[in-house]
């Protein structure tokens, strides 16, 4: 009988060690989805002046451009993303209903770095499939002046501007990017269908994929 047990024991420790070992070699795999064709608004500008263009709010409001990391693998955390960024150019997505086109990317989740203005927002995401199905998420989008309601990550926070009878001064809150992880339905990604929101801004994407080395 103390044999069994033994044996018992002993098949029960090395099944444990082969699953802890089975976790330890799985491996994210990030594809940056290259965004910046479709961005359709500034929220960026590189100094504080009363010429400035960038404008996220309608109003004049936007983001004065320190300690970003752009243009390259930018981690914090289990979240990765690549965020395009020209100097004095369009660097956001202000939501209008945009059909985003992916080249056949396996994933298991889907990334969003972005914010919302005048209000925070729960918004249906399309992901569409290879095969043609399609499944819907719900992304969370919370106001940038304020800390995140709904569970994201600050990922950035910098000073706010207002430009106003043509004099740009700082906002006495600060600026904010939030992000977010979310689940999808395992498949080969083709298209992503943005919300028809203006208000909700995106400025990366990313897919990941959970594969077993």
């Amino acid at each position: 009988m103390c044999k069994m047990v033994t044996d018992g024991d002993e098949m029960l420790l090395n099944l444990l060690k082969t699953l802890v070992v089975y976790e330890s070699e799985k491996k994210l795999s990030n594809y940056f989805i290259d965004i910046s064709e479709y961005y359709n608004n500034q929220a960026f500008e590189d100094t504080l002046r009363d010429d400035s263009k960038a404008d996220i709010t309608g109003e004049g409001t936007h983001y004065i451009f320190q300690d970003l990391l752009v243009n390259q693998e930018w981690i914090k955390g289990d979240l990765c993303f690549n965020y395009k960024y020209l100097p004095s150019k369009a660097d956001n997505i202000s939501c209008n209903a945009q059909e985003i086109s992916i080249p056949n990317i396996n994933a298991q989740y889907i990334s969003i770095l972005g914010c919302s203005e005048f209000g925070c927002y729960r918004e249906n995401i399309v992901i569409e499939y290879s095969d043609g199905t399609k499944k819907i998420i719900t992304a969370d989008f919370s106001d940038f002046f304020q800390p995140p309601i709904y569970g994201e990550k600050v990922y950035w926070t910098g000073a706010a501007a207002e430009r106003k009878n043509g004099r740009t001064r700082y906002h006495s809150f600060n600026a904010r990017l939030l992000a977010k992880r979310y689940p999808i339905e395992p498949g080969c990604v083709v298209k992503i269908y943005l919300p028809n929101k203006r208000n909700v801004h995106i400025f990366a994407l990313t897919l990941t994929d959970e594969v077993v080395l």
